[in-house]
């Protein structure tokens, strides 16, 4: 009996003292995490400082606040008047930039001063300032360029954006339109370079401040630097075209913008068929059919929306609609079906068997695309954009 208390007694203290440790080194693991937070608290409140500084040296000038609040709504669509000004904000982009509201600069850079994994040591502040004035890693200078540019209309920077591809990020990313050198030097870069085609983006089209709508100018100068050139207006306003009209849906921009945008590229290709009518042979050879053919396709709402505007009194557009309901009746490419199975949904299948991997689970009622309806299985197509196979008892006609 004694042995038995005394284990349990041992046991008792056994376990007090590991749950003691164990909370020991949990509140070891917090204070350490909560001295990174502070670490990276005063890492930050330095980098703004530097960069101000480095700023100021380098004759940037800082802006009134009802001007800066206003930019930073126009190239980044963001309200600073809401916003935190003490710390980095984060601006709508992929580039990772960060924006000091309270020092009005921009930080062009993903990773901070104090970012350096190659070192053993925390950076210091030292080091910091010396890699932001170091030439050969160009951070002062992009630094510099892009803020001077943004925010003081300052065109000596322009040495910095010749034949460079980051041209585009300031005119088509971030809106700056104030300069015309910029401008064209944008759009010459922007077809040079294939960005329509690989990188296509929400700012190729829309305004980031939303309020602005759509970018017409810019399209219209892409439209009338295809000089009448079937092979440059086919890798411009055409893939601009297509790319918009397959995310058509998705871009969270108002619904009025998003239309009136693609009846614009519409309209500008529309133009072209006419300046160049010995190239067309029948109606799908019309740039302006083909493209307006794809948004009608990526969203059945969007004819409704057209009859409802009255086709933005375009007797043309209105047209070319009423041929494309004609030709889809005749063309299995262009015949919309819908899925029907007792299960609720049915599998899109990679290849025509029932034991090929599923590629997509397609609810019953939801509309599709047949490509081709030879044979026991279909080629389909979802208007989440997948392509696959379905059993064509699964399928019934719209």
């Amino acid at each position: 009996m004694k042995k038995y208390k005394f284990r349990i007694i041992l046991l008792t203290t056994l376990g007090i003292f590991l749950s003691s440790n164990s909370q020991t080194k949990d509140n070891q693991v917090s204070n350490k995490n909560e001295s990174l937070l502070v670490l990276n608290k005063k890492q930050e409140t330095m980098e703004i400082d530097i960069f101000s500084d480095y700023a100021k040296k380098n004759n940037y000038k800082i802006i009134s606040k009802e001007e800066f609040t206003k930019r930073c709504l126009d190239f980044f669509g963001i309200n600073i008047l809401d916003i935190d000004k003490e710390n980095y904000i984060e601006i709508n982009s992929n580039s990772g930039y960060l924006l000091s509201a309270e020092k009005q600069f921009l930080r062009t850079e993903a990773e901070g001063l104090f970012y350096n994994p190659s070192l053993d040591v925390p950076v210091s502040k030292d080091y910091a300032i010396k890699e932001l004035n170091n030439r050969e890693n160009r951070i002062g200078e992009k630094f510099l360029a892009y803020n001077k540019l943004l925010f003081n209309d300052d065109l000596v920077t322009l040495s910095y954006f010749i034949n460079n591809p980051e041209i585009i990020e300031i005119v088509i990313d971030f809106d700056y339109e104030k300069s015309i050198h910029f401008f064209n030097m944008a759009i010459e870069m922007f077809k040079k370079e294939n960005f329509i085609m690989e990188n296509f983006n929400n700012h190729y089209l829309f305004y980031n401040n939303k309020n602005k709508g759509y970018k017409k100018d810019l399209l219209n100068n892409i439209y009338l630097r295809s000089n009448n050139n079937f092979e440059q207006i086919n890798n411009s306003l055409v893939a601009l075209s297509y790319n918009f009209s397959k995310a058509f849906k998705k871009i969270p921009i108002y619904q009025k913008t998003k239309d009136e945008c693609a009846i614009y590229i519409i309209q500008l290709l529309n133009r072209f068929d006419k300046k160049n009518k010995i190239n067309i042979g029948s109606i799908n050879d019309q740039l302006a059919y083909v493209q307006l053919k794809n948004f009608l396709k990526s969203d059945y709402d969007f004819e409704n929306r057209l009859k409802l505007s009255n086709y933005y009194n375009d007797t043309e557009i209105k047209e070319l609609v009423e041929n494309y309901n004609i030709l889809k009746l005749d063309d299995v490419s262009e015949t919309f079906f819908k899925i029907n199975d007792p299960d609720g949904y049915t599998n899109l299948r990679k290849y025509q068997n029932t034991s090929s991997e599923i590629l997509q689970r397609i609810v019953s009622g939801s509309e599709i695309e047949v490509l081709d309806n030879s044979g026991d299985w279909w080629l389909v197509e979802t208007r989440e954009g997948k392509r696959g196979y379905v059993h064509k008892t699964r399928i019934k006609a719209e």
